[in-house]
């Protein structure tokens, strides 16, 4: 017990709170995009907004134009005025002409009065937002129809988060979400779910939540210029990429922590202690994750002690096996529990993966090792590239439509909790980045456990004893340690537990 570090904790019940972290890009609402066209043909004669990236406020001059329908139009409707009675039928429908033709009933209003009809006009902002788009230049002839400019209005952004289909049932409108970005380091952006997105992605198995900010002030500062101009500074932008965690209150539900639960895709075991050195693989059904913990629904009961560390040691599928006479079986979705403990069964190889595998599985943990040499040399220096590797090539394995014989939506389980590991992953310093390492190399271990990867590898599990912030476990190639979590401290601190895939001679 002592030589691999085995370590209990027991089931308890506690305030539970779903929290589910994932990753998400700013996208402007689409309700707020507008496009500014040309009422009327004529010659653009100034440009009072010359170019993109310019603030307009609802009313402001977008450009002047000559138009020979709109100039025939306004000395009709200042001759009508000045005609005496003043026939207010047809000055009404003149009047009704000009704001077909895109005047405001402000500026009709301005024309009442006039002796002499202007040459040419101020075409008006009909909104207020940011020009993103403009068409034209000065001296340009312009048709009716044609879009001069796209002006977006960005106080009100959407993020646009995703969410894994077996996370899908966890989530619902109205779920409070904090939003973080590097671009403004500390500071909480809070929004809610407002639409779940009816569309799964078929190789990502994943569909898109919308959220929309509680404080809009946040997202943009405006001001007044000394000339009366509006000001905005944008502080969110689209495009831009945010960290976003989802939570909802549980209530008082049974825990345990993250690291006890194995997950097949078809089942959940935990191993429960049943006497000093005795240790039984239990059935569980599973809720949500609370921070670092499970809910369980089924399956435990409070008090009983659940192995936490030291339990990839008992987990492998021909452990569960060899209980099969004793304490379980798992056959055709059949399930008979009788008393008892099992023996330490010879190691597994797991499921095999086909060859056409071999290359991606190869770049995926090329990756990881690229990792977990940067944190043993107590450097995050390039980490993110590595970590944006490893995530590319986890996508990679789960777009190919190669896959083991037989549980493959299991296999596609845990590629996706490495992606899981990966999108919550932070490294704003070592220690944090270790910590998180410790939670990614978890689910990095449950993948190669049950579907090592083609090939003749020999893979090393090592644990460290002193790490205690995340599970201690890593993999290496070699038998040497070489420490990603005590770094120059205590760089071979450590030992092998367990061989995955092939042993070397």
């Amino acid at each position: 017990r002592q030589l691999i570090n085995i370590r209990t904790v027991e089931a308890r019940i506690a305030p539970s709170t779903l929290s589910l972290r994932t990753v998400g890009v700013l996208e402007h609402d689409s309700a707020k995009v507008f496009t500014v066209s040309a009422w009327t043909s004529g010659r653009i004669e100034e440009l009072y907004v010359d170019q993109p990236e310019i603030d307009v406020a609802l009313g402001d001059p977008l450009y002047r134009i000559y138009s020979p329908e709109l100039y025939s139009t306004l000395r009709d409707l200042v001759a009508l005025n000045r005609r005496q009675p003043v026939n207010s039928l047809l000055v009404e429908s003149t009047e009704h002409r000009l704001k077909l033709l895109g005047l405001s009933d402000s500026q009709i209003a301005g024309f009442r009065d006039l002796d002499e009809a202007p040459l040419s006009i101020d075409v008006p902002s009909p909104a207020a937002g940011k020009v993103m788009m403009k068409t034209l230049k000065q001296g340009d002839y312009v048709k009716t129809g044609d879009p001069l400019y796209t002006i977006v209005d960005l106080t009100h952004l959407w993020l646009i988060v995703t969410i894994y289909e077996p996370e899908l049932s966890l989530v619902s409108p109205g779920m409070k979400v904090v939003a973080t970005t590097p671009a403004y380091a500390g500071e909480e952006f809070h929004g809610e779910v407002t639409l779940i997105n009816h569309h799964i992605n078929k190789r990502a198995r994943s569909a898109e939540l919308r959220v929309e900010f509680q404080q809009p002030g946040q997202l943009m500062l405006m001001s007044t210029d000394a000339d009366g101009h509006m000001e905005h500074r944008h502080r969110l932008l689209p495009d831009m990429y945010m960290h976003a965690q989802l939570e909802a209150d549980l209530g008082e539900r049974l825990q345990i922590p993250a690291t006890a639960v194995f997950d097949t895709g078809r089942r959940q075991y935990v191993f429960i202690e049943r006497g000093e050195g005795l240790f039984l693989p239990v059935q569980i059904q599973t809720g949500p994750r609370s921070g670092d913990a499970i809910v369980v629904r089924e399956g435990l009961e409070p008090g009983q002690r659940v192995v936490v560390d030291g339990n990839f040691l008992l987990d492998s599928e021909s452990q569960l096996k060899a209980a099969a006479e004793g304490s379980f079986i798992d056959d055709d979705d059949e399930e008979t529990h009788t008393p008892g403990a099992h023996s330490a069964p010879p190691e597994t190889t797991g499921i095999p993966l086909p060859d056409d595998l071999r290359e991606p599985y190869d770049a995926l943990l090329d990756a990881y090792f690229n990792i977990s040499a940067q944190l043993a040399a107590d450097s995050i220096d390039g980490l993110s590239g590595h970590l944006d590797n490893l995530r590319e090539q986890t996508g990679r394995l789960l777009d190919s439509e190669s896959g083991p014989d037989e549980q493959d939506e299991a296999y596609r389980n845990l590629l996706h909790e490495i992606l899981r590991q990966l999108d919550a992953f932070e490294s704003s310093s070592v220690e944090t980045a270790r910590a998180h390492f410790g939670n990614l190399s978890h689910a990095l271990i449950h993948l190669l456990t049950h579907f090592p990867p083609p090939g003749d590898h020999a893979l090393h599990v090592a644990h460290c004893p002193m790490w205690k912030q995340s599970p201690g476990d890593w993999v290496q190639s070699g038998r040497d340690i070489v420490n990603p979590y005590m770094g120059a401290r205590m760089l071979s601190c450590g030992e092998i537990t367990r061989t995955l895939g092939r042993a070397e001679p």
